[in-house]
């Protein structure tokens, strides 16, 4: 059992701590933050990148980065592993987040050597879409060391039913905890009161306002929803789409275009990220 009085600690292993892991490193913030609150000590370990050191500057919790050699999409990192090495004891328990990347294969590692719990949380990435997209790598890391990485978990943690189907699929017979992310709802305003949006944007006043609230990212589908749009044409005037979210790949930009070449221009608002560009400011981006 985990609780205030327990002498163990969760080990956070991921590949990045800051904003260019998309929507990984929020949730770990904000899970590492509430396990704090309520005294079970805390460690967060990734990659070091250009914003991991300000993105993690007011971290509760312990942050240990490790610089990367070689490839960046490998994510190998010596510095990391020897750190952690030192760090980690029997009594913790490691959380490895995400997959295909050298950070999962130290969370194994870790666990072996230390004689400690593993819990993988995929965050999506067994999706069948997912394993579609760089399959080749995919199947050639899974191949070398994640599978076996997974199957060697102790537990699994799903975000929904489906993803916990999805596990299985990849032929995972380990047990599966199914818990859905939650939302930090503290200095969001309250239901209704959305007096800034509309001074921000005024001409929303007249209009009702079906929301897109995600990273603004090629594989979120939002030219679909750009093209259903079109075929659906709500009532003139009436409808607008806001799209709201950080900006990933350049991707607002492709999507700008593709909403003026549609003659939908007027119906889509970008509003940027949602309640501020820190992990602690917003809704879980997944």
């Amino acid at each position: 059992m985990i609780g205030p009085n327990s002498s163990r600690r969760i080990i956070h292993v991921t590949s990045s701590i800051s904003r260019e892991g998309g929507g990984i490193p929020p949730v770990i913030w904000s899970l590492a933050g509430q396990m704090q609150k309520l005294g079970v000590q805390t460690i967060v370990g990734g990659l070091r990148d250009n914003h991991s050191e300000i993105d993690s500057d007011d971290a509760s919790g312990k942050v240990i980065t490790g610089e990367v050699l070689g490839p960046r999409a490998l994510g190998f990192s010596p510095q990391l592993r020897r750190t952690l090495n030192r760090e980690v004891c029997s009594s913790d328990i490691v959380h490895a987040h995400g997959l295909w990347m050298y950070p999962g294969v130290l969370g194994a590692g870790l666990s072996r050597r230390k004689g400690c719990k593993r819990v993988v949380s995929p965050h999506g990435m067994l999706e069948p879409w997912a394993l579609k997209h760089s399959a080749i790598k995919k199947r050639l890391a899974g191949w070398c060391f994640e599978r076996r990485n997974l199957q060697t978990a102790d537990c699994l943690h799903a975000l929904c039913a489906r993803e916990a189907q999805n596990l299985r699929n990849y032929g995972l017979d380990k047990p599966i905890a199914i818990i859905p992310n939650g939302v930090n709802l503290n200095g969001l305003p309250a239901v209704g009161k959305n007096d800034h949006v509309l001074r921000e944007y005024p001409e929303l006043k007249v209009r009702k306002i079906i929301l897109f609230l995600s990273r603004v990212h090629p594989k979120k589908g939002l030219p679909d929803l750009l093209q259903a749009w079109v075929k659906a044409k709500p009532r003139q005037n009436d409808w607008a789409l806001m799209v709201v979210g950080p900006d990933e790949l350049g991707h607002e930009a492709e999507l700008r275009k593709m909403a003026d070449d549609l003659g939908i221009k007027q119906d889509i608002v970008f509003a940027g990220p949602a309640y501020g560009e820190r992990k602690k400011q917003v809704v879980f981006l997944c």
